[in-house]
């Protein structure tokens, strides 16, 4: 099984390693920067699944509102037809075009969240076979 994370923190990345790891036999493609994401959904034959941090932006800039390219991930993920699975910090909840949402639940619960976070991407994986 192929996965890919997509994740702009080491300790998120890190995280959704472990949780990879705790599918089977994986092998993982880690992306911190978002346009690498979105060229190996685009232009390469797709993984099984995909794992994508929310964005730890802060919400609001000077500028305006701060692009969050998780979505993206996750938009590109849905068009290939792959499941997804997000590990939210702020959202915590629901799906993001069409990813169920895992909330990250602090260092102290890292174990929770891996566990929730393989259970949901097993789920995800159903879905879509």
């Amino acid at each position: 099984m192929h996965i890919l994370i997509y994740a702009e923190t080491h300790a998120c990345r890190d995280l959704l390693r472990q949780a990879a790891a705790l599918l089977g036999p994986v092998t993982t493609t880690v992306h911190s920067r978002v346009i690498d994401a979105l060229r190996q959904l685009d232009d390469m034959p797709p993984p099984d699944l995909v794992f994508v941090a929310e964005d730890i932006g802060d919400g609001e800039h000077e500028s305006g509102p701060e692009q969050m390219h998780h979505d993206h991930v996750l938009m590109a993920a849905r068009r290939r037809g792959v499941a997804a699975v997000m590990l939210g910090r702020w959202q915590v909840s629901g799906q993001v075009y069409g990813a169920p949402v895992v909330p990250e639940m602090g260092a102290a619960m890292r174990q929770a969240t891996m566990q929730r976070l393989r259970a949901t991407a097993r789920e995800a994986l159903l879905g879509v076979a």
